[in-house]
């Protein structure tokens, strides 16, 4: 036995949408059902951003459903408009029915609309921290510890002030139940897109401690910054020191 198909594809969705971060070079379509691949091509699609219409390069079948749409990279910040159909079919024949009134392929009312969103935010990254490179003696162990933070971002900070921590570890991996917070340091003044700022503090150690250890720094650790999607990657990465107390005389 066999069922003949008399449902018509729709688009289900697009990846990205809503707000991302630069750069955007693709989107991926999804489809409800299988489609004919044939039946979709760049002459389907039209991408439209802050500056007017963008060129679609290629259409790529990712799966039965999804289709990759790729077009040069797009960086400026605002809004990207992309359309789909309403020419394509499925390998029943059947084509594009967006609205669902049984009717493919209409010129209005069958085309798919979706929307992402280049954000154009400040992006606070730690781009270095310095330690000591030699053993650091004491009980409880104290140094200067120096670290840069970069607005990787589209758009200058505009805040004015926020907290950098510091956070000891006993391991190289953050936030998985052993880190002690052993500084918070305000940060005071603007950051414009790719500008960068370094800040260097005295920081001590837990008490009676013997062996290597990590320190962390987190860019506007309380997120007084808002920097949209980008708020996941304020963490630096792991930077090994070296402790011991005292010698005895």
């Amino acid at each position: 036995t066999f069922e003949i198909d008399k449902v018509s594809p729709r688009v289900a969705s697009i990846t990205p949408s809503g707000s991302v971060l630069p750069p955007v070079s693709f989107v991926d379509v999804t489809f409800d059902s299988p489609i004919n691949a044939a039946t979709f091509t760049t002459a389907d699609v039209t991408l439209t951003g802050p500056g007017g219409g963008i060129g679609i390069n290629s259409v790529v079948k990712q799966s039965a459903t999804v289709y990759r749409v790729g077009f040069s990279s797009q960086s400026t910040g605002g809004a990207y408009t992309l359309t789909v159909g309403p020419d394509i079919a499925d390998n029943a024949g059947h084509l594009l029915d967006q609205d669902g009134d049984g009717t493919g392929g209409e010129a209005s009312q069958d085309v798919f609309t979706g929307q992402f969103i280049i954000a154009q935010q400040p992006d606070l990254i730690v781009e270095s921290v310095t330690a000591p490179g030699t053993l650091i003696i004491g009980n409880p162990a104290q140094f200067d510890l120096s670290w840069t933070v970069k607005n990787n971002g589209a758009a200058a900070t505009d805040a004015g002030t926020w907290t950098d921590r510091v956070v000891f570890s006993t391991d190289n991996i953050f936030g998985n139940g052993n880190d002690t917070v052993i500084g918070n340091f305000a940060h005071t003044g603007d950051v414009a897109s790719g500008a960068n700022y370094t800040a260097t503090q005295t920081v001590v150690l837990p008490a009676n401690l013997t062996g290597g250890f990590f320190l962390f720094v987190v860019a506007d650790a309380a997120s007084q910054q808002d920097e949209g999607p980008a708020e996941g990657n304020n963490v630096s990465a792991a930077t090994a020191v070296s402790v011991t107390p005292p010698f005895a005389d």
